[in-house]
């Protein structure tokens, strides 16, 4: 003998960002923290973008047409529903402007610290970097400005030389930065074109 159907809705939770990083292509649902805010980073016009972290792992959140709609404050827990893509390298989650949530307002406690790496890991590790937020030292061997941004280079004693892009919207002085001194640097590791730089 057979009972009745039973009705049972069946829902996914979030995922590490660490092992959501391998599923190109799919749906998938994040929470993380905000290493990045909404409008620090141009992302073509109309749109926005920002970074979350989580214990596993980073990500580049790319919202189309979420100019005005979607805002992020650095240290909010975020929820983020949408398709993982890969542009020019890099991993970016493509959610509608309903597939933020934002679950936690930032409080001063709530800022992610960031990871403390050396010039080198910054450079060469693809494999856990890419999408996290990180502090490096470095030399600044080259600074230049350029119409949207301010790009520098630095290097460590080995020679590893880290591109460090600065995007004009985030408002960073750049005037007291001077070639040949060492600075301490925090920023979002990410993969352009085969190569890892700073933003």
């Amino acid at each position: 003998a057979f009972g009745s159907p039973v009705y049972t809705e069946v829902a996914g939770g979030a995922i590490p960002i660490g092992i959501a990083r391998g599923f190109a292509n799919q749906e998938i649902v994040v929470e993380g923290v905000a290493t990045m805010y909404t409008g620090g980073y141009f992302a073509g016009g109309g749109n926005t973008k920002f970074y979350i972290e989580d214990e596993t792992g980073g990500i580049q959140v790319w919202v189309d047409d979420g100019e005005g709609d979607v805002t992020v404050n650095l240290g909010d827990r975020v929820r983020v529903q949408g398709i993982l893509l890969v542009y020019r390298g890099a991993m970016e989650l493509a959610p509608t402007s309903e597939g933020v949530e934002v679950l936690e307002k930032a409080t001063d406690s709530s800022r992610w610290p960031g990871t403390q790496v050396p010039l080198e890991d910054a450079v060469i590790d693809m494999q856990n970097l890419p999408g996290r937020l990180v502090q490096t030292q470095g030399t600044v061997a080259r600074l230049e400005e350029f119409s949207y941004s301010y790009e520098l280079d630095l290097v460590d004693e080995a020679g590893h030389l880290l591109s460090v892009y600065i995007d004009k919207l985030t408002n960073i002085n750049v005037d007291a930065i001077t070639s040949g001194e060492t600075y301490q640097i925090s920023g979002v590791i990410e993969v352009l074109d085969a190569n890892q730089r700073m933003y």
